[in-house]
């Protein structure tokens, strides 16, 4: 080795060393910045949040919801989903509004990226499923579906009462638990029920439902 290498070299790594901290360091508070302005944004904004109580009451019938009211809600947690864009929550939520305004091409996307963010959660691929059956695609509608029926109940539960979006609304539910758990296990049969539906009208090609299964096809909250 040559005399002063050494030296050299710890020099080098001390100064990359220092510009890592300083840079680690600068990366960390601009993320708290971020962080804390995605939050001060979501607390002006729930000072607009559309009064609950219609939406908790539209629970399972999205398709049935007032128009206006699915508009400002969909109009609220698409700002939630602007300001935290990682919640997949506030995604569940807007494609639910938007389904209950009968625009399912958007909620599928909404509904997809909820399940996409989290995976674990059965509304989600079940809303999916709900949704793109709506359209006719019956292929992806039973994906969604089959994907729904592996979620753990368990974690659907703990998402429910954990997350923030959900805890905004669950005070306007009279019993959480008497709607949760048999809601969810009613979800569950539905989607054994929609993959058998999807399984004869392939058999039979076809595409459009019958009047009186359609009408049945209704995204929920849980």
């Amino acid at each position: 080795m040559k005399p002063g290498f050494r030296g050299k070299a710890k020099s080098v790594f001390l100064s990359v060393g220092f510009f890592y901290i300083v840079a680690g360091t600068a990366v960390t508070l601009y993320v708290k910045d971020h962080q804390a302005l995605g939050i001060a944004k979501l607390r002006a904004l729930n000072r607009y949040m559309p009064a609950l109580t219609e939406l908790a009451a539209s629970n399972r019938s999205a398709t049935d919801m007032d128009p206006d009211y699915a508009r400002s809600t969909a109009f609220y947690y698409r700002k939630v989903t602007d300001y935290l864009p990682q919640n997949p929550n506030g995604y569940f939520m807007l494609g639910y509004c938007l389904a209950g305004q009968g625009k399912d091409a958007q909620a599928v996307k909404a509904f997809a990226k909820s399940a996409e963010l989290n995976p674990a959660y059965f509304w989600s691929h079940y809303n999916l499923g709900i949704a793109r059956l709506r359209l006719g695609q019956l292929d992806e509608a039973e994906e969604a579906f089959r994907a729904a029926l592996k979620a753990d109940p368990g974690t659907t539960v703990k998402v429910i009462f954990a997350s923030k979006v959900f805890q905004q609304l669950l005070p306007e539910i009279r019993d959480p638990q008497a709607v949760i758990l048999p809601g969810l296990k009613g979800g569950y049969q539905d989607c054994q029920r929609w993959i058998a539906v999807i399984g004869r009208l392939k058999a039979l090609s076809q595409k459009e439902l019958p009047p009186d299964f359609y009408n049945q096809l209704r995204p929920v909250i849980f």
